[in-house]
């Protein structure tokens, strides 16, 4: 089977929206045909010192608490760390449930995103749904979900079956749907949700 992230080029140059200078992402690829798995890293010019990268397998208590603290922050959830733990590994090990990417800033990493798929008849072609974005409280406003962002959106653009992606936010969160809104996002949708599981913390 073949991995939708398995088609990009080695190389591409973006112009990331809003900051008015031309970037250089460098692709490595790393092609795991065993497992059926492919890894990308992108690295930022000096610019910015900001790295897009595959997450791994390594990054998976980070991974789980960013999306703790995203769930506290933005939600006033608290998730069963099991629970979270055992799905964040599931989407690092299976690559047809999704993948996460990470931003590196100063040797550390500070911010995250999730993508999964959906399949649309209507357009003949995936969606990717942007999920789990987290960044550090003190790297914000700096650029840092934009330069992800933009990351995947070049990923997607490269794909042929990626036909657009998409993200849902909570509608009392007006930052972030004010940020989502100043990168050219625009919503048509309201969505609703029954949950089967119980994902909380006992």
């Amino acid at each position: 089977m073949e991995l939708l992230s398995q088609r990009y080029g080695s190389e591409f140059g973006v112009i990331l929206p809003g900051l008015g200078a031309s970037y250089h992402f460098s692709r490595i690829r790393t092609a795991q045909i065993a497992q059926n798995n492919v890894q990308f890293t992108y690295l930022m010019n000096k610019m910015t010192d900001i790295i897009v990268r595959a997450a791994t397998v390594s990054d998976a208590a980070l991974l789980t608490e960013f999306n703790q603290r995203l769930a506290a922050e933005t939600e006033d959830l608290i998730l069963n760390p099991e629970t979270v733990s055992a799905g964040v590994r599931r989407m690092l090990e299976v690559p047809a449930r999704g993948f996460y990417r990470v931003a590196v800033c100063d040797g550390e990493v500070v911010a995250c995103l999730g993508i999964t798929f959906e399949w649309s008849d209507w357009r003949n072609g995936v969606f990717w749904w942007i999920q789990s974005v987290y960044v550090l409280p003190e790297y914000r406003r700096r650029g840092v979900f934009r330069t992800l962002y933009s990351a995947v959106l070049e990923e997607a653009r490269s794909d042929a079956d990626v036909c657009g992606c998409r993200l849902y936010v909570e509608k009392e969160n007006p930052v972030a749907q004010a940020t989502y809104e100043g990168m050219g996002m625009i919503s048509h949708y309201l969505v609703y949700e029954t949950s089967t599981s119980d994902f909380l913390k006992d």
